[in-house]
């Protein structure tokens, strides 16, 4: 199945997700995106990107890793989810995810920041060029 993408300079490709081992490269696992018909994980939130993550992910639960994701997959569930099976994670997100503290939606001034806590659970906010919002399990 090929992608169309007509904003990139690229437009045509497939589409891939890779689990790499941060050090060296090592690619753990590889999924081609085939449409409606990936045999994904199912995920509490719901969402298409925590089942690729839990997919991708799935033979190394519950063995202590800590895994580094990009802003379109993570979330808070998909956090908690991830910490209930002993891994570990600390990425961006977007502030408008399902679940997001409401403030950190506001403006930040350069040098102010916002930390909220749920749990093992922590949102912060800060401005460096743009505003940055992470996640991060404790």
């Amino acid at each position: 199945m090929k992608q169309y993408i007509p904003l990139k300079r690229a437009r045509f490709g497939l589409k891939s997700y890779l689990l790499c081992e941060s050090g060296s490269g090592y690619i753990w696992k590889v999924m081609v995106h085939i449409g409606p018909a990936m045999d994904l994980e199912p995920s509490d939130d719901g969402l298409r990107s925590s089942q690729i993550v839990l997919t991708l992910e799935k033979d190394l639960l519950d063995k202590g890793y800590c895994i580094y994701m990009d802003n379109w997959y993570s979330s808070p569930h998909l956090f908690k989810q991830l910490h209930q099976k002993k891994t570990d994670a600390v990425e961006t997100v977007r502030p408008s995810r399902r679940n997001m503290p409401k403030d950190l939606k506001n403006n930040v001034d350069r040098g102010q920041t916002i930390v909220r806590y749920s749990g093992e659970l922590m949102a912060l906010k800060w401005k460096d060029k743009k505003d940055v919002v992470m996640l991060q399990l404790q």
